[in-house]
C-alpha cells in the first residue's frame, strides 16, 4: 500500500483491498503508539491522526518500511 504524511500530524494509509477498517482497528489497539490520537477509516484508506508532524513522519517511515 501507499503511506504518506498529509501534514498537520496525519498519515494516510492506502490499502489494496477492503481492509481499512481492520487496519484502523489494529492501529487503535496498539498500546505502543502513544502519539496516535485516533483513526478514520474508509473502504481502502485509513487516516491516522498523530499528535504532531514529527510523530506522523516517524510513523509513516515505520509503516513504509513494513510495506516493502
Amino acid at each position: 500500500g501507499n503511506v504518506q504524511v498529509t501534514g498537520l500530524g496525519a498519515v494516510a494509509v492506502e490499502d489494496r483491498g477492503d481492509l481499512a477498517s481492520a487496519a484502523g482497528a489494529a492501529f487503535d489497539a496498539m498500546d505502543d503508539l502513544p502519539a496516535m490520537i485516533g483513526c478514520v477509516c474508509g473502504d481502502d484508506t485509513v487516516l491516522v491522526v498523530m499528535r504532531d508532524e514529527a510523530s506522523a513522519q516517524s510513523f509513516c517511515e515505520e509503516l513504509s518500511g513494513l510495506c516493502k
